[in-house]
């Protein structure tokens, strides 16, 4: 007798249920739309001026269920999303606004901080403060090869005599 294998469970049964307006808006965002072309898609727009559009796009991205059905398609694969430096910086805008209304302002502080960087306000530089003395690196060389030292300084023209060494 054999046994009977139990069917495998369907992620998206466990899943809220949308509306016919919200599926096609997350089936819009899986096909690769921004999400205001795919809340055009969804919804009539006719009569919306661009802000309200991108408004109420931004409110559906941030809907309970919406954001379940599009982890979902995400951790499916079925989803990537682009991050672009506009959309990265309403992140971390929203994550600051988040991070003061819980009174952390550590982490508000460092979404601001990034994003100034994102914005360009920062400039990260980085500086080589080791001396450039030949001479001295060819000693610190010495130290551990005396041969290569001497190599390398006639191979560069580098007047140079090791030091005598007192034991």
């Amino acid at each position: 007798m054999s046994e009977d294998k139990e069917p495998e469970l369907n992620p998206a049964a466990e899943l809220p249920q949308l509306t016919e307006k919200q599926m096609n808006y997350v089936l819009g965002i899986v096909a690769g739309k921004t999400a205001t072309d795919a809340y055009r898609q969804a919804y009539d727009t006719a009569n919306m001026k661009n802000n309200s559009i991108w408004r109420e796009a931004s409110l559906l991205s941030r809907n309970t269920k919406v954001t379940q059905w599009l982890a979902h398609a995400k951790s499916m694969g079925l989803v990537t999303f682009e991050c672009t430096r506009e959309a990265h910086l309403r992140e971390l805008d929203r994550l600051k606004d988040l991070s003061l209304h819980r009174n952390n302002m550590v982490a508000a502080i460092n979404c601001e901080h990034l994003r100034g960087k994102v914005a360009g306000h920062y400039i990260e530089r980085h500086e080589n403060v080791t001396p450039k003395d030949p001479l001295r690196t060819l000693n610190e060389i010495a130290k551990l090869n005396p041969e290569l030292a001497k190599e390398l300084a006639t191979k560069h023209n580098i007047d140079w005599q090791p030091r005598e060494t007192v034991h």
